[in-house]
């Protein structure tokens, strides 16, 4: 409590305690090279140090097919990552190029090891040389002998190396796998990855750095009360040009006075005359979706743009297998159809667990499915919704994705989704279209297919997904850039309508779980 209440007075942290912060990188990584900006903002705001590792990864997704129609969902999500990567290097004025897609990084990931033993403040010098030249080089060249020269360009002699690297490979075959860094405790599945030693936890991604900040704000390792857990601007500038904590709008209704101010003193008598439309395809069986929401209506709030939320159901089957909550507490697994590997277990462990620290954080909750649902029926219910006006799909969707998360909406029965319209005021009857029922069994059915048809053509990969001008922004992650973007092309309703918004993300609206509780 003492220290406590010192940290917080003098505007400083716990000088008497440190933490080392793993950090696992690939060279031909184009997440990574992005991320070194970020990584040094960490010792700068706290009392920790980082601890580069290597971990060698699979480049396969990048293999083209003979047959370039012949794309598989693997190969184009790698493509949009690299994409998306070039758009954040582009804000820290790095021209980046594809040639680092099928470097050879082994060398230059022995290199790593070479200098955390030699001299470890200086490797993250050292990868920036390497990124450097494997990313913004046209013809990047890896070779142990480049290598060399860029360990000695860091002041760090090479005498050795050659023998090191020999040495390595006779003693450890993973030793590009973290030298037993690869285990149980880390759960590295792929780059970049932090895992603090201390907590024995393990982050995905470089969008996981807020997370890592949040942990060491919470063990008060800040170095001034001006340190903010959450940065997210940190990842696409070295300096961030604005920072906040805590950013919300409340979500009574979404086109508020605002707006309706900014429409009449341009003289703007319709609703979406001279407004941005921007796309979001979500899916109401996805907890990312769900904690987008509010900070996609927000945007509302604070730009001239309308918010047109479209349905859009992934295979999650397809991709990190099937499971249900009985067969993985079965010993025979095989009998109850599973088809989760340990690496998707890992996956979909993780991703819960971020969703349930960022409901957390909006004062929700988010309970993990007992199945692997199919939501082509919700999908439906949102286009058989929005038949009536966006205040009734808007109502909809309020209702039932907490529901959805609360395991009391079973999202395939038709029944439900029928009773769970109703509650949300939107009529099941129609004189133009029919009943919901059969709406759902013909017209609505097309409908959908139809969007996912046209979400396909535009790259839309998973939700929740952005679609601005014909540019894609797969998930929430991705919504400061929306905001700055909209902010350049002079779309925003005052002139200090924030542009960043934390990764954390926290609600000021009150809680309306009591409310929707009542209506069931």
């Amino acid at each position: 409590k003492n220290l406590s209440r010192k940290s917080f007075s003098t505007g400083c942290g716990n000088t008497m305690a440190s933490e080392t912060i793993e950090v696992f990188i690939d060279f031909k990584s184009p997440y990574c090279f992005v991320l070194l900006a970020s990584l040094e903002t960490i010792p700068r705001d706290y009392h920790c140090e980082t601890h580069i590792l290597p971990f060698l990864t699979s480049n396969n997704a990048f293999d083209r097919p003979a047959n370039s129609s012949d794309i598989s969902r693997r190969q184009r999500m790698a493509l949009y990552k690299l994409f998306d990567a070039k758009r954040y290097a582009s804000l820290q004025g790095i021209s980046m190029l594809d040639s680092g897609l099928q470097v050879d990084t082994e060398a230059g990931l022995y290199g790593i090891l070479w200098m955390n033993k030699n001299n470890k403040s200086k490797t993250l010098h050292y990868c920036k040389m390497v990124f450097e030249q494997a990313w913004i080089n046209p013809h990047p060249n890896l070779s142990i002998h480049w290598i060399k020269e860029a360990i000695q360009d860091c002041g760090i002699e090479t005498n050795g190396f050659e023998d090191f690297i020999s040495e390595l490979k006779r003693e450890d075959n993973n030793a590009l796998k973290g030298r037993g860094y690869l285990n149980e405790a880390r759960d590295v599945v792929g780059v970049p990855c932090f895992f603090l030693p201390n907590s024995q936890e393990s982050f995905y991604s470089q969008y996981s750095l807020s997370f890592v900040r949040k942990r060491l704000h919470d063990k008060l390792l800040f170095r001034s009360k001006d340190v903010l857990p959450d940065v997210t601007c940190a990842f696409r500038y070295p300096e961030p040009k604005i920072r906040i904590d805590v950013y919300g709008m409340p979500s009574t209704h979404r086109k508020r006075e605002l707006q309706v101010r900014y429409r009449k003193s341009h003289g703007l008598q319709h609703y979406n005359r001279n407004s941005k439309a921007i796309d979001v395809y979500i899916d109401i069986k996805s907890p990312h979706a769900y904690l987008a929401m509010e900070m996609s209506r927000a945007l509302e709030e604070d730009f001239n743009v309308d918010v047109n939320f479209l349905p859009f159901t992934l295979p999650i089957g397809n991709i990190y297998g099937n499971a249900t909550k009985k067969a993985k507490k079965a010993t025979d697994k095989s009998s109850k159809q599973e088809t989760r590997n340990t690496t998707q277990w890992k996956m979909v462990k993780y991703g819960y667990k971020v969703c349930r620290e960022l409901a957390a954080l909006q004062n929700t909750k988010i309970l993990g499915t007992p199945k692997v649902y199919d939501s082509t029926l919700g999908c439906i219910a949102m286009i058989w919704a929005s038949n009536f006006g966006r205040k009734y799909l808007d109502d909809f969707l309020d209702f039932t994705f907490p529901l959805m998360w609360q395991r009391k909406f079973n999202i395939e029965d038709i029944g439900e989704v029928e009773k769970f319209l109703v509650s949300s005021g939107v009529p099941i009857e129609n004189e133009l279209l029919g009943s919901f029922r059969d709406y759902a069994a013909a017209e609505g059915l097309v409908k959908f297919k139809s969007v996912m048809n046209q979400a396909a053509g535009i790259g839309v990969l998973g939700v929740p997904t952005f679609v601005i001008d014909g540019e894609v922004f797969f998930g929430k992650e991705h919504l400061s850039l929306i905001r700055l973007k909209l902010s350049q092309q002079g779309l925003g309703l005052n002139a200090e309508t924030p542009i960043d918004v934390p990764y954390l993300w926290r609600p000021t609206s009150s809680d309306r779980t009591g409310a929707i509780e009542s209506r069931i």
